[in-house]
Formats: structure tokens, C-alpha cells, sequence
């Protein structure tokens, strides 16, 4: 049978989980003609790390992590998660490709001798592991004694029944999906207790490019359900938080109207912003960022900034120049304002289709003359992969695929080919001695897709292997519409605290558009961060040693480098690595 022929799905192994995914699993088979599936069990951080409360873990995917990383990778075709663990931004190469049914969103009250939330004594242990329930219990009861819950959830509910709690809180829809439901005391009032963004539903996660998978679940996705999600995840999207928020949110659909209600509360249940919108439902997303917005203006920005360290918010307060082109979802924008910086755009270039397209036309319109691809960076892997769909689905059997590092493999795996070889250490130096190692034969053909800025470094070492190289323009860098006296105006406003350099043309983008002694002048006053070793290269030939440089040399790894040297806490500075982005 052919890996198209079936659809691997990966999930958690808890009994919820793995329920979950076998109803999912039903759903497909129920459709004509639908291939086979199969599931792949993988542990998460989530399930290994068990004694540490989760209001303190670091991050927003300790559940799913290690599942999104295999979905990349192509080991599965298919995640199925429990909508409320996935971070609000997916990594690059991922989409949620179908939301079913939402199962009742409500949180649900267990005691354990059967007493309604108002009929508990003062004094009673309420067991959870929900910053956001413990913030709200805390609202509406504050004579309670909070604890920590871990475990899934028939663990948790042998901790109640042996006396460790004397009531606890775990969600609704948890309970119905192991038929569970006769254990629940009362459900708790939306109004009172919004549920998490998200809560009840189940995330069917593909890779962005793999229509095949696409194709088969978006018959399982439930229009009213995704509407509702999306204005609440855009909520919880524009607050900068994770499953680990103190916030509630909860939307409902009635005749072409979504009304969204939230709350943002103080940990100790003592301060609260609220509040509802409605709108119609295509603008849902819209309708989750205004209200977040109104609701950081009415006291929620300060909730969370005295709460930033419990949800993974060293930023607060310092502003980052993003350098990169002003995209929507920018991975790093979104990070850093996750981290909770205030973003400033200084786009130093942009990026486009090449100038002269023939010749990355023909190179991939006449693939069966190569007998490698390299690529050098994501940027080239997007470019030939989006360029007029000429690239097949399938990687050409006689074709040898190789990758600069982890990073840009992982993009070309997202893509649904494999890599053949990838460096242990992350530089063009490393990928040409590696296929030193390797040998290649003579008259060796070889494309190398990348724009007209990229380094000589790995043409220049594989021709002097004897092999022929077709170096193919797969992008331009274009001029920025930015001045200097935008970026001045700026900086004078509210002053810069670190800037960003995702890539060598942006540190040289930079130092042109402001002049060499103004360039120095801004740097030696700010701390700086880069993504890699010729990034790190450009900035050190201004004269100027960074500050920070990413690891992993990701956009994501460049986000969590800021934070060393605007906290206090950083350590020896990591070598150079990888650059996911080469411009």
C-alpha cells in the first residue's frame, strides 16, 4: 500500500486523546472511498513532565510539541489535538485544516460529596492545573484553598475520591468523550466561567502543502464551530498568550451574528476586565482582535504585564525593531509580541518573484537534467515550491535533495519531500564538506535555487568538487519604501530597546538607509540579536558584535535570543548556527 493510500495520524497517548483521534479515525472511514488510516502514538513534553504545575511550564505547546514536530517531518499525515493546547500561531508548514463539532465548551464541578460550587464549605481544596479557573474561582469564591492538578483525567478523579481535594475542575467535554459525563456535580455557568478559547473542540492539523490530507478531512470540518474558534483564538492571539492565560472567552452564532464575550482576570480573582461584541461572522477574526484590544485598554494590558513571568512575558515594556518585510503573521513578530515586546517595523527590504522568472521556469520546468537540489534557507524553499506550481508533489526518484540544516530541511519535509543530507553543523561550509564526504560523481548536475544576494560559499565549494552548478535567481530583494526619519521619529517616540536582523541584507539595509555614523551610533546604544553565522558576519563587519544570535537560527529561536540581554539573563553567547531566512 502506498503512503497515499493511508493516512497516518498522530496523537497523545492518554485514553482522551486516543479517543479522539479513533472518532476521527470513524469519521474518515465513513466517507466514500476514503483510504485507510492509521495511528501513530508520540509522548509530549506534556506527558513526561508531570511534577511541575503547568501554570509555570515555559511555552505554549507542552502538549503538542513533539506531534507538530512529526507532522513536519512526515512521520504523520494527520495531528489530532485538543483545540485549546495549540498555540495561537502554528509553526511555519502547518494549518489546521478542519475544527469538528464542538463538544459543550463549560467547565465542569466534581466534589466529592456531591455539593454544588456555592454549596462548598469555606475552606474547601479545589484541584485544578487552569491558571484561568483558578483566577476565576478565586473571583467568585475567594474563601476557597486553591490546589494544584495534574494527571489526566481518571488519574485526576481517583485524587478526588481519595480524599486529596474535596472538589475539582476539569472541562466538560473531557468527561462526555470518555462517557464520563454521571461524574459531574454541576456545570458551571458560561457567564461567570468562560472556557478557555477553544475549549470542546478538536483540531484536525495537516501540512499546509498536503492536499491529499486536506481533501479527506475537510468534510469534517463544522463551519459554526471554526467561526465561533476563530473569533476567540484571534482574542487570546492579540492578548500575546497560550493555553496558560488567565482569560476566558467564549463565542456563539446566532442567524448570521457572532457574539463574543471574555474576560481577562488577576490571578487572584480581584481584578477583572470584561466585556462582549458582536459582528457578523465573516469578520470574526476581526471581531477576537477588537475586543482584546478594548480590553487591554480597560485594565487587561496591566493584568498581564504584573502577571507577564507566570505567562512567559519577560518583554514587557521593551521595544524590538523588526527588520524583516511587515507580513501578516510574521512568525517573529508574533513571537516577540508573545514575549510581550511592543513590535516596531523597520522593514529594510521586500521580497518578490525574480526579475527574469525563465530561468528558475526552465530549471524547474526541465528538473530531470539535475541530479541534486540544494537549497540554502526556507526563503529558496518557499520560492521554488510556490513558483507556478511547477515543482510534482513528489520528490523525482534519480533527484537527491540537500539542505544547509534542520531548519530548511523541516520546510522541505512540510513540503512533502525528502532531504538526502543535512549538516550537523549549520553553515554552507558544513553542507559542501558533508558532500565531500558523501562523493559525487563526475558531471554531477546540480541546482541551486536562492536570490541574487546569496553567498558564493556553496556554489563556489561544490564546483570545486567538479560539479556543475545552475545558480537560479528564486527571488528578488527588493528596496525598502522606509526613511530614516521614520525610523528616527520612532526610535524618539518611545526608544528602541533591541533590533532584529533575520538577515545579512537587512543589517546592510539598515546601515545605507541611516548612514555609517548614525548606524553606529543607534547600535552602540541598543542591543542587537541575529539569526546566524552570515547574518553574524554582516553585523560584524559594520563593526559591530551582536549582542545575542539565535538558537535554534530560527525566526522563533531569534524572538526567545532577545531576552537575554534585555533581562539580565543571558549566558555565554551561542555560536552562530543555521539561518532560516537568507535574503
Amino acid at each position: 500500500m502506498s503512503s497515499r493510500e493511508i493516512i497516518r495520524i498522530g496523537t497523545r497517548g492518554s485514553e482522551l486523546a486516543l479517543r479522539q483521534t479513533r472518532s476521527v479515525a470513524r469519521a474518515l472511514s465513513r466517507l466514500d472511498g476514503a483510504p485507510s488510516t492509521e495511528e501513530v502514538v508520540i509522548t509530549t513534553s506534556g506527558d513526561t513532565i508531570t511534577d511541575v504545575p503547568l501554570t509555570r511550564v515555559a511555552g505554549q505547546s507542552f502538549f503538542t510539541k513533539e506531534i507538530e514536530e512529526a507532522l513536519l517531518g512526515g512521520s504523520i499525515d494527520l495531528a489530532v489535538h485538543s483545540l485549546k493546547d495549540l498555540a495561537t500561531i502554528l509553526p511555519d508548514g502547518l494549518a489546521i485544516g478542519a475544527i469538528t463539532t464542538r463538544e459543550d465548551p463549560r467547565d465542569a464541578l466534581i466534589s466529592r460529596d456531591g455539593l454544588t460550587f456555592d454549596e462548598l464549605p469555606e475552606g474547601s481544596r479545589i484541584g485544578t492545573s487552569s491558571l484561568r479557573r483558578r483566577a476565576l474561582i478565586a473571583r467568585a469564591r475567594p474563601d476557597l484553598e486553591l490546589v494544584d492538578l495534574r494527571g489526566n483525567v481518571p488519574t485526576r478523579l481517583r485524587k478526588l475520591k481519595a480524599g486529596e481535594y474535596d472538589a475539582i475542575v476539569v472541562a466538560t467535554a473531557g468527561l462526555r468523550r470518555l462517557g464520563l459525563e454521571e461524574e459531574i456535580t454541576t456545570t458551571l455557568p458560561l457567564d461567570q466561567f468562560p472556557p478557555a478559547p477553544g475549549q470542546g473542540a478538536i483540531a484536525l492539523q495537516i501540512r499546509q502543502d498536503d492536499e491529499f490530507t486536506r481533501q479527506w478531512v475537510a468534510p469534517l470540518n463544522h463551519a459554526p464551530s471554526r467561526c465561533s474558534i476563530t473569533a476567540e483564538r484571534s482574542f487570546l492571539r492579540r492578548l500575546g498568550g497560550g493555553c496558560q492565560v488567565p482569560v476566558g472567552a467564549w463565542a456563539i452564532e446566532d442567524t448570521g451574528i457572532l457574539q463574543l464575550s471574555a474576560v481577562i482576570c488577576s490571578p487572584d480573582g480581584t481584578r477583572v476586565a470584561e466585556g462582549r461584541r458582536r459582528a457578523p461572522i465573516e469578520f470574526a477574526g476581526e471581531l477576537g482582535t477588537e475586543l482584546a484590544e478594548e480590553l487591554l485598554h480597560r485594565g487587561g494590558r496591566e493584568i498581564l504585564e504584573e502577571i507577564g513571568s507566570s505567562i512567559e512575558r519577560p518583554l514587557v515594556g521593551k521595544r524590538v525593531v523588526v527588520t524583516r518585510p511587515d507580513i501578516p503573521e510574521d512568525v517573529l513578530t508574533t513571537r516577540l509580541e508573545n514575549l510581550g515586546a511592543s513590535v516596531v517595523h523597520w522593514p529594510m527590504f521586500t521580497i518578490c518573484e525574480p526579475d527574469d522568472p525563465a530561468p528558475l521556469r526552465d530549471a524547474l520546468g526541465n528538473l530531470d537534467r539535475y541530479d541534486w537540489i540544494v537549497f540554502s534557507s526556507a526563503r529558496a524553499v518557499d520560492a521554488v515550491f510556490d513558483f507556478e506550481g511547477l515543482l510534482p508533489p513528489r520528490c523525482p526518484e534519480e533527484l537527491q535533495v540537500a539542505a544547509v540544516g534542520r531548519a530548511t530541511a523541516t520546510i522541505v519535509a512540510a513540503r512533502g519531500w525528502p532531504v538526502h543530507l543535512v549538516p550537523d553543523t549549520f553553515s554552507g561550509e558544513s553542507l559542501v564538506d558533508l558532500i565531500r564526504e558523501h562523493g559525487l560523481p563526475e558531471g554531477t548536475v546540480i541546482l541551486f535555487p536562492a536570490s541574487a544576494l546569496a553567498r558564493e560559499t556553496v556554489p563556489e565549494g561544490l564546483r570545486e568538487l567538479g560539479a556543475e552548478i545552475d545558480f537560479v535567481i528564486a527571488y528578488e530583494v527588493g528596496s525598502t519604501t522606509i526613511t530614516a526619519d521614520d525610523c528616527l521619529a520612532e526610535a524618539e517616540a518611545g526608544g528602541i530597546d533591541a533590533i532584529t536582523f533575520a538577515s545579512p541584507s537587512a543589517v546592510t539595509g539598515l546601515r545605507e538607509l541611516f548612514g555609517a555614523e548614525s548606524f553606529d551610533t543607534l547600535l552602540k546604544e541598543t542591543c542587537t540579536a541575529v539569526i546566524g553565522v552570515t547574518t553574524s558576519r554582516a553585523l560584524e563587519q559594520s563593526g559591530h558584535t551582536p549582542d545575542a544570535v539565535a538558537d535554534p537560527s530560527t525566526l522563533e529561536g531569534l524572538a526567545r535570543a532577545v531576552v537575554g540581554p534585555l533581562t539580565g539573563e543571558a549566558g555565554p553567547m551561542n555560536e552562530p548556527k543555521e539561518e532560516r531566512s537568507e535574503d
